[in-house]
């Protein structure tokens, strides 16, 4: 099928491994009183500035890191406690702000990064609360449309599309009828939004604006998505079980690039990089493409 997109740039700008080279990594720490110390980080976003946010959910925060100019290592600036963080997504009208699931307090969370002019100064801020009518159930993953307008979620009841000025539900939109679980990640390219559905073990793809029940994208190899991504013009699929990663192309061509004794549960694309999080890890891992 086609995804109707253009491609930017070859596909070849990816490295052709057979197995991850990490370039650098935030995390990993056996430290249990060390802030670079992860636990199950669930989502992963990097802001226009090259700081790198992350929902560290076993450890209930969302937490920021940034690689100093003339650095190898991302450092630890700042954190905010949440219940649960999940899915992370940026805003497309403030650089700063990023939108946050709560998956036990059935909330969206607008977070705000603001750096302090002298170390120790800056903070992660939790600026407003969307509830969006109480219409959320175990909402995951998150993405906001190019305009800027809309916050679309996967929750346990179907993809939400919230109107962000109103904090309403403008529709909900339900899998084809070979999907029978809840979704999981959410990725929006112009006007198309991809879903994954692990336990269905499949991803289907929708057209911003419909209610149809969408079409189901084949992927051969794919065992158990989770997170979803985008680079450019390419969706990017992190399989949980496969150990591995797909990037999804123009009319559905799919390329797997193997990830061996890894747990990926969230992927994004930024700065020539791709983050990958790593549950069985405890890290996020940046690879260079």
């Amino acid at each position: 099928m086609s995804l109707g997109i253009t491609l930017l740039y070859p596909l070849q700008n990816y490295v052709p491994y057979d197995q991850v080279n990490i370039y650098r990594k935030i995390g990993g720490s056996k430290d249990l009183l060390d802030p670079y110390r992860l636990s199950s980080p669930r989502g992963v976003c990097v802001l226009e500035d090259g700081s790198v946010l992350v929902a560290d959910t076993n450890r209930s925060r969302v937490a920021a890191y940034r690689i100093p100019q003339g650095a190898k290592r991302y450092q630890y600036v700042c954190e905010v406690d949440m219940a649960s963080p999940f899915g992370i997504a940026k805003d497309r009208t403030d650089s700063s702000l990023i939108f946050v699931s709560s998956l036990t307090e059935n909330s969206i969370k607008a977070v705000k990064l603001q750096y302090g002019k002298v170390s120790g100064e800056s903070k992660l801020e939790i600026t407003r609360i969307l509830q969006a009518q109480d219409g959320l159930l175990e909402p995951r993953g998150l993405a906001v449309d190019i305009n800027g307008r809309f916050l679309y979620v996967a929750c346990k009841n179907g993809v939400h599309k919230i109107c962000l000025t109103t904090d309403t539900v403008e529709s909900t939109v339900k899998g084809p009828d070979e999907i029978h679980s809840a979704p999981w990640g959410v990725a929006i390219i112009q006007d198309k939004c991809l879903v994954s559905y692990p336990r269905d073990k499949a991803v289907v793809l929708y057209s911003q604006g419909s209610t149809s029940p969408g079409e189901m994208v084949s992927v051969p190899g794919l065992r158990l998505p989770q997170g979803l991504g985008e680079d450019g013009e390419y969706f990017l699929v992190a399989d949980y079980q496969a150990e591995c990663f797909f990037v999804l192309t123009l009319e559905g061509k799919s390329y797997k690039f193997n990830a061996k004794h890894t747990r990926p549960t969230a992927i994004t694309a930024a700065r020539g990089h791709l983050f990958v999080a790593d549950d069985k890890n405890d890290r996020v891992m940046i690879l260079r493409k």
